[in-house]
């Protein structure tokens, strides 16, 4: 699923900012992650489980399908799906709502 050459070579491009190993491997595998699973919610709905933050471990079921989310916003529709600091939004197709979590929290995908 994921091609460990591009992970190692985004890892070694963060070792040049100062980073140690552990930190560069484990944020260029969140990467590789945060971007598989980003891929499969917008192609379609996808089953996954992670941890929140009370540390229990949640199942979702959620998709970024525009056709299958029922929601009318207010403002802009030009929404960052994954943040900066790790975070990927996500519309939950069990509770009908917008949930977030952390890349770094994935149980399984």
């Amino acid at each position: 699923m994921f091609n460990k050459k591009s992970i190692f070579i985004h890892a070694h491009n963060l070792r040049k900012s100062g980073m140690s190993l552990s930190d560069a491997l484990r944020s260029a595998w969140n990467c590789a992650k945060a971007e598989g699973i980003y891929n499969r919610l917008l192609s379609g709905i996808v089953k996954f489980a992670y941890r929140n933050a009370e540390g229990e471990i949640r199942k979702a079921t959620g998709t970024l399908q525009s056709n299958l989310i029922q929601y009318s916003g207010k403002g802009s529709s030009e929404r960052q799906t994954i943040t900066p600091n790790g975070v990927l939004k996500y519309w939950d197709m069990d509770r009908a709502a917008f949930r977030s979590f952390r890349i770094d929290r994935i149980v399984n995908a």
